[in-house]
């Protein structure tokens, strides 16, 4: 597959990179949290045509594999470090592509977050946004699949998610299912935990990475109007048939009512993002314990 070096370049400069004065297919992104800069990433086109990208000063990297664009899911590796960096977790204590045995194979964690006291706090696999996510955020919750497995790295693991984003159109859309592993703890393994689920339960999105949550805290935010990103038809769309399989699986006949009572939450939620000031708390918001996407 031939690379497009001008989308690359294009992609960096929605993520915030700019070119460096004096240099020539060299761009720099300055990671800044309370208003410090605490890093700086380049990505230079000179030493590799895929653009290699000097991390900074993570904890460790563990391969170069993925220190470069070459594959798409790269970029979303990239931008999600540095929205953990700018949303307070410092770099020293953010391993990229941890090695894990997996089984008879070795294998790779694109991100592991350890705590200040060097603890493994939380694992993250970045894919391609859309149907690649879907697929590996479906397996997690089932807690089956790649991601699960990495629970294998370390027990002490408290949170494993799948990330993902979509960069086009001078914007970024972030999308994070981040699942905590305190019931594969409770049985011993995600293997263990499977064979005890009942009624076909799965695994929620607890857990939210952004400038505005204190970090390492599952209960940590409330959203406010600008939080909030546009709901796009994709979204909407697994909205939709996630409605309907909710109503199938429950086994609801009165379809009609269900849907009165969905457009009415609607309602009732676009009439507080209206009325909120930007700088409030929005007073119609789903708590699961964090995390998830914000429309």
């Amino acid at each position: 597959m031939s690379i497009n070096k001008d989308l690359l370049k294009e992609q960096l400069l929605i993520l915030g990179f700019t070119p460096v004065d004096g240099e020539v297919n060299v761009y720099s992104r300055k990671l800044i949290f309370n208003n410090k800069v605490v890093d700086t990433v380049t990505v230079d086109f000179n030493a590799k045509s895929t653009g290699q990208i000097n991390w900074g000063n993570p904890k460790t990297v563990g391969r170069l594999t993925s220190s470069d664009l070459s594959k798409p899911e790269y970029m979303v590796q990239l931008y999600w470090y540095i929205r953990l960096v700018e949303s307070g977790y410092s770099p020293e204590n953010i391993a990229i592509e941890q090695p894990v045995q997996l089984g008879h194979k070795d294998g790779f964690i694109d991100l592991v977050v350890f705590t200040p006291d060097d603890k493994p706090f939380m694992a993250l696999d970045a894919k391609n946004y859309g149907t690649e996510a879907n697929k590996y955020t479906k397996a997690l919750k089932a807690s089956q699949g790649q991601v699960a497995s990495y629970y294998r790295f370390s027990t002490n693991l408290e949170y494993i998610g799948v990330i993902s984003a979509k960069i086009e159109h001078n914007s970024v859309e972030p999308s994070s299912y981040i699942v905590s592993t305190t019931q594969w703890k409770k049985y011993g393994s995600p293997e263990e935990y499977t064979k005890t689920l009942e009624n076909n339960l799965t695994l929620p999105n607890v857990f939210r990475i952004a400038p505005n949550a204190v970090p390492y805290n599952e209960k940590n935010y409330l959203l406010k109007p600008t939080d909030l990103i546009d709901l796009n038809e994709d979204t909407a769309s697994q909205m939709f048939h996630g409605f309907l399989t909710i109503l199938r699986k429950h086994g609801i006949s009165d379809k009609t009512n269900a849907f009165n009572k969905v457009l009415n939450l609607f309602i009732a939620k676009i009439v507080d993002e209206f009325n909120t000031p930007d700088d409030k708390a929005l007073s119609f918001q789903n708590y699961m314990g964090g995390g998830g996407m914000n429309h």
